[in-house]
């Protein structure tokens, strides 16, 4: 499966995942937005951003801060994302279909984040972001 194919698995894991939970979705037209659906309940709007990962070794690694590159016709540009572009980040694990939220709060001074699947095995707590800790749920 290319990136693509993977991105846009994810997206309807994560939209499949928010409508269970009472979201109604809304997809924008184009794809030079810094989100990729908007979830509304209530009448709250989320802007959801959707990353889609394979874990591996008890960890899913690489959660980035950056978007991917675009070309705007003066050739390819690489953006990082802003306080504000996005509500919700909706993590995949495309090996388990479980789907994580993260906030740009919970990448702190970090542009990259890592979520744990399993417990450290020396147990160690401090710094360590727990999947389970992030579980998207009713």
């Amino acid at each position: 499966m290319n990136t693509v194919e993977k991105g846009n698995l994810a997206e309807a894991i994560a939209i499949k995942e928010m409508m269970k939970l009472g979201y109604d979705i809304l997809t924008p037209f184009g794809h030079h937005l810094p989100f990729d659906f908007v979830a509304h309940k209530n009448g709250e709007l989320l802007k959801i951003q959707v990353k889609g990962k394979d874990s591996s070794k008890g960890r899913i690694t690489d959660i980035k801060l950056k978007r991917n590159p675009f070309n705007n016709f003066k050739g390819i540009k690489q953006k990082m994302y802003e306080s504000g572009d996005w509500d919700w980040m909706l993590v995949v694990d495309l090996k388990t279909e479980k789907v994580y939220r993260l906030t740009f709060d919970d990448f702190g001074s970090s542009i990259n984040l890592t979520l744990r699947t399993e417990q450290p095995k020396n147990g160690q707590l401090k710094g360590i972001n727990l999947a389970e800790d992030y579980l998207l749920s009713a």
